[in-house]
């Protein structure tokens, strides 16, 4: 995994078809970020990228451009020209300068018992808005997961070149149990979810902005965990990311 502050671009991606994916991802005209199990995910040598059901192609098919990947899986990516009906209509928005992020990972993981566990962020994405107003940025933080309240506290900065945000759940990551990100069971996968005001910044966010955050868990013991966040500015406008964590 690429460490230390966003990913580089393309770096050795992993090609191949992956099945029976977990992915979060928030995509460039959503309101917030879509979760889903089971996913079947095709990552070609030219920088395609499909998503589509394990049972094979059909309505819910979409397909992208990578613009940014990580080398193993777990992945997080942000994708470009996505269309199809997992991505929505209409691609693409704010053009090479946004895109939808998607962090992705085999199903199946084990969760510790109970415990608080560090999730330091080996690989983002570079968060962008989602009109492309500006190029992207940068993306720094971590999570702190309580496997006993199954509380998920997570304290992250978005640098964009305009400015900068804070985007921290009720506790930070000192004291997650006081998160209302929770980690829950949908489809015998377990994951985590919740919705704040959890985003503040010096012109856009003075008040805090409503920012939903999300992702899955892969591994044994839990080894990884993906956050996905939606931050929503006014007027429209998101400003979206993805990283991946690793205790």
């Amino acid at each position: 995994i690429t460490t230390g502050g966003s990913i580089s671009p393309l770096a050795n991606f992993p090609t191949g078809n992956f099945i029976n994916q977990q992915a979060a991802f928030a995509v460039e005209n959503g309101a917030g970020v879509q979760l889903g199990q089971g996913h079947e995910i095709t990552i070609f040598s030219n920088g395609g990228f499909r998503i589509r059901e394990n049972s094979g192609a059909g309505a819910d098919e979409g397909t992208a451009t990578i613009a940014q990947g990580t080398t193993v899986n777990p992945s997080v990516a942000r994708l470009n020209g996505e269309t199809g009906a997992y991505f929505g209509a209409g691609w693409p928005m704010g053009g090479p300068n946004s895109g939808s992020h998607i962090a992705f990972g085999p199903g199946n993981p084990t969760l510790p018992a109970g415990g608080t566990f560090t999730y330091n962020f080996v690989a983002t994405t570079s968060p962008t808005y989602s009109n492309g107003s500006t190029l992207p940025g940068t993306l720094s933080g971590s999570a702190v997961v309580d496997f006993t309240s199954l509380k998920v506290g997570v304290a992250m900065t978005a640098t964009m070149p305009d400015q900068t945000y804070t985007i921290q759940t009720p506790g930070g990551t000192g004291n997650p149990a006081a998160s209302n990100v929770n980690v829950q069971t949908v489809a015998g996968q377990p994951l985590h979810l919740g919705t704040g005001n959890y985003t503040t910044s010096p012109v856009r966010c003075v008040a805090s902005c409503s920012t939903t955050i999300s992702g899955n868990f892969y591994g044994v013991g839990a080894t990884f965990t993906s956050i996905v966040f939606a931050s929503r500015l006014g007027g429209g406008v998101n400003l979206n990311g993805a990283a991946l964590g690793q205790r």
